[in-house]
């Protein structure tokens, strides 16, 4: 069999099952397995597949199919400019959370310092440092497996970056210092949407899903416990769910911050609660 004619049939197979960029996801998978760029698959499409290419894109197709996310049976995922290692354990990285860090490194000074709280991946602080001059970032994350994937991730790029690992629901002990941003993707679903989320998100840990009863448990200890670390005139930046703008502009004000705005994402809805603590 060719190369293109096994990757036709994971391509037919994979749009059968329901998945809905059939193509596109079946060639990454494939070139994955061949380590080639689109450019080399060209010229190399007409030779004959091996045995062993023939059950790795096997076992891939296998697990896509199960609903397991591309991104994790890749190992990796565009971020920005960067491309982040990710899977079992971690947050998947999404367009959304570029914004996040958009929002958040416009106007950082040079050497600015920033706090990313629920690090996961590593996608804020990272992107935010890619996005900045000379950033420092602290990148926060307690569990085990999404710990694992911070270290690599900060240790890939060369930014000053730091891996904490630490509960963000307990206050700040003696290692954190002062920063001019504290931004944070915190886990934000309500406990009773967890049941009822797309079967692709299922595959993702819940501890970084869930905050708590009403989705507000993060929101709640950050702004009480860590906002005492944010500089004044320093920023703070939360990414939200779509129905919880109103809300954290409300918990935001109590908080004593000003400025509250609340920012759309791609759909036109509420993604990013941003505001400035005064001087």
């Amino acid at each position: 069999m060719k190369r293109r004619e096994l990757l036709k049939s994971a391509q037919e197979r994979l749009a059968a099952c329901g998945v809905e960029n059939a193509q596109a996801e079946a060639k990454w998978l494939y070139l994955s397995i061949l380590s080639l760029e689109e450019s080399e698959w060209l010229l190399r499409r007409e030779e004959n597949a091996s045995n062993e290419e023939k059950a790795a894109l096997e076992k891939r197709i296998l697990r896509r199919i199960s609903g397991e996310p591309i991104q994790y049976i890749l190992g990796k995922w565009p971020f920005l400019s960067l491309e982040l290692f990710v899977g079992p354990g971690v947050l998947i990285p999404r367009p959304e959370t570029e914004l996040l860090c958009e929002a958040a490194a416009e106007h950082l000074p040079r050497g600015a310092s920033v706090l990313d709280l629920c690090a996961g991946s590593g996608a804020v602080g990272l992107g935010i440092c890619s996005l900045g001059q000379e950033i420092h970032a602290d990148c926060v994350e307690l569990f085990e497996a999404a710990f694992s994937y911070l270290a690599r991730n900060l240790e890939k790029y060369p930014y000053d970056a730091r891996a904490i690992r630490y509960d963000v629901l307990i206050p700040p002990d003696r290692r954190f210092g002062a920063y001019d941003r504290i931004v944070s993707n915190p886990p934000y679903v309500a406990a009773k949407e967890i049941a009822v989320l797309e079967r692709e998100v299922s595959f993702e840990p819940e501890t970084a899903l869930s905050g708590g009863e009403d989705g507000l448990l993060f929101y709640r200890a950050i702004l009480k416990n860590w906002l005492p670390l944010l500089k004044a005139g320093g920023e703070l930046y939360f990414e939200i769910g779509e129905d919880q703008g109103a809300v954290l502009s409300e918990m935001m004000k109590e908080a004593g911050l000003t400025k509250i705005r609340i920012l759309k994402d791609f759909s036109g809805l509420d993604r990013i609660a941003a505001a400035r603590k005064d001087d």
